[in-house]
């Protein structure tokens, strides 16, 4: 699960306590709905992130994992791939290419307070250690790229790699918000 602010977390808990639904806690606190979903649901059902639940449900359906799950349905939707059934779904969304669609799907991200905080958060302490954006993809032992679309907000990092972040800049045991500051 994407690690939240612990503040909104509680909040989610709460609305969940008093009845509202993943819909609606989505909308009030300005969260994806599979982020609510997960916080909600899918953690009374032990599920550490909605990706892990699909790939529960891929499994129990007789796959070796949720990508093959996909390719399988895309190609009975008459698809060669799945990237063409992908590319599909961005055209019918109005983009002329699935480039495109990510491509605004990342200018979105971009916008969020989450990703917004996350990317000042890794500028400043990169900056504060007088180290660059490829010392830590070396420490973290991805592409100069990815670390680059960390640090734009493009798109954020994984659970073990946001760890992992914590851990090369020296940010153990403080929340985004005490590092801001």
């Amino acid at each position: 699960m994407k690690k939240l602010p612990e503040k909104t977390s509680k909040l989610i808990t709460k609305l969940y306590e008093k009845g509202f639904s993943p819909a609606q806690i989505a909308r009030k606190v300005n969260i994806s709905y599979s982020c609510a979903y997960a916080y909600t649901v899918l953690k009374d059902e032990g599920f550490k992130s909605y990706t892990e639940y699909q790939e529960d449900l891929a499994v129990k359906k007789g796959f070796k994992s949720l990508t093959e799950y996909n390719e399988d349905l895309a190609l009975k939707k008459g698809f060669n791939s799945l990237h063409e059934y992908n590319e599909d779904l961005a055209v019918k969304k109005g983009f002329k290419s699935l480039t495109e669609y990510n491509e605004d799907l990342a200018r979105k991200r971009q916008k969020r307070k989450q990703n917004k905080t996350l990317s000042a958060l890794i500028k400043k302490r990169l900056n504060e250690l007088g180290k660059n954006q490829s010392w830590l993809s070396e420490g973290l032992g991805i592409n100069e790229s990815t670390v680059s679309r960390y640090i734009s907000g493009r798109t954020t990092p994984s659970n073990s790699n946001l760890e992992k972040i914590i851990s090369i800049l020296n940010l153990n045991n403080k929340t985004i918000e005490d590092l801001l500051e």
